[in-house]
């Protein structure tokens, strides 16, 4: 009996510590911020290590929406497409973390917390419904993801982030103009 309530006590007590760890609840993006605000020294540096963790949150964000539109669409349409944006998107995260990788840029490990409630809220969609918030979510996103990478491409002075950009922006343009056809119809 004394073994059972020292055991409990020890599962309670690491319970109540795990739940106090301030880092445990920090917004993966900011973290990943803050570590490579940390590391780089010039503004070029610090510019590209910003532009790598915008564009890996927006493929987090992108993938989890697409595996929810092939979930909750009732279009087989967007539940297909949603099965390519997953292909396409995870493709696209992974050109990002090698280029993370040799670049010593931290990356975040899932979604931010704005990202996650979007999830979330999306997530309670089924129908048309879903469809419609599912469109205008993946329009504004990309909108973004566009107007970020043509400033990046603009101003950043290394060719192999050039390079991911001059690969990843017709995909992003394409899936663009896609998901606004499919919204018209």
């Amino acid at each position: 009996m004394f073994i059972n309530a020292l055991y409990a006590g020890l599962i309670f007590s690491a319970a109540i510590f795990n739940g106090c760890d301030p880092k445990k609840n920090e917004d993966p993006k900011k973290v990943a911020e803050q570590h490579n605000d940390a590391k780089f020294n010039t503004s070029n540096q610090e510019s590209d290590a910003h532009f790598l963790t915008d564009a890996a949150a927006m493929c987090l964000q992108q993938i989890k929406l697409a595996k929810l539109a092939q979930q909750n669409s009732i279009r087989p349409d967007v539940q297909e497409r949603g099965k390519i944006f997953e292909t396409e998107y995870t493709k696209i995260y992974k050109s990002i973390t090698y280029l993370a990788t040799i670049k010593t840029v931290t990356l975040p490990s899932d979604l931010s917390d704005e990202q996650k409630k979007i999830y979330t809220d999306l997530g309670f969609e089924i129908s048309k419904d879903f469809d419609k918030k599912y469109f205008d979510r993946v329009i504004i996103d990309h909108n973004a993801a566009i107007e970020e990478y043509q400033k990046v491409q603009k101003e950043t002075s290394d060719g192999e982030i050039k390079s991911f950009i001059e690969k990843t922006l017709p995909v992003l343009t394409g899936n663009l103009n896609l998901i606004k056809t499919y919204q018209q119809q």
